[in-house]
């Protein structure tokens, strides 16, 4: 599913500084590498071990003082996320595009997450949103809404180009139609699914503020760029090109 990603720079210079324990974790799903740094430190101490929750948790609770973790964004970050939020002062998802730093030179797990410790002490990771509120889980609802609409719209704008271009005639365009056709059915059915989810859960009626937009029968909901750490940002009903209007 594509989701759109919300980045925040991390502070640099002294707010950077502020932390006891600066640690960096590349998990994957057989070992986990973890380097960690403090205020104090000219090199990252990295060591690795067998991918285990309960080892990294006993870990990071045995550091006294306040302590930052940052993960490398994948499948599994929210995840960690959450399950080390009581375990951290911050735990910063980071964006690996950004990186640059990991991109030269040798890679192991080990030489990625002592890399990645660095960075995050001299305060020069990209962050990625993610958050324990109700807001995060809106916004994945509403992403993947937002790619069914998308879809099917494009699969209704190909039947419209195909008979537009009387390209409807002969045994290959009757057999295009007829898979456009279940492509529309099934699109149709998905949208109505999120709408029936959207209605149950009245989730509409907690977004403050929205800009609806109408052009024919469909409609999108997505969401702006900007999005705050204090507060969830302003969401959007978007529809295919018309004009905007405040509800």
């Amino acid at each position: 599913m594509y989701q759109r990603k919300v980045i925040h720079g991390l502070s640099r210079g002294k707010s950077a500084q502020r932390y006891d324990h600066y640690v960096a974790i590349d998990w994957s799903l057989k070992t986990m590498a973890i380097a960690h740094m403090t205020q104090r430190s000219d090199v990252p101490g990295v060591f690795e071990r067998p991918t285990s929750l309960k080892d990294l948790k006993t870990y990071l609770g045995s550091l006294k003082g306040r302590t930052i973790v940052t993960i490398e964004e994948t499948a599994s970050a929210h995840w960690l996320y959450l399950e080390l939020l009581d375990y951290a002062e911050r735990i910063l998802i980071c964006d690996p595009f950004k990186n640059r730093l990991l991109c030269h030179g040798p890679k192991t797990d080990k030489i990625d997450a002592g890399k990645l410790c660095e960075l995050l002490r001299a305060g020069l990771l990209t962050e990625v949103y993610h958050s324990s509120s109700t807001h995060y889980e809106l916004r994945a609802l509403v992403s993947s809404y937002d790619d069914v609409v998308r879809a099917g719209v494009r699969v209704l704008n190909q039947r419209e180009a195909l008979k537009l271009s009387h390209r409807n005639k002969g045994k290959s365009a009757a057999f295009i139609e007829e898979v456009l056709e279940k492509n529309i059915d099934l699109y149709r059915q998905s949208k109505g699914q999120y709408e029936r989810r959207f209605s149950a859960t009245r989730l509409l009626l907690l977004l403050p503020s929205k800009v609806r937009m109408q052009s024919g029968n469909t409609t999108i909901i997505s969401w702006p760029m900007a999005w705050p750490n204090t507060r969830p940002a302003t969401p959007l009903l978007v529809t295919s090109p018309g004009s905007a209007t405040e509800c």
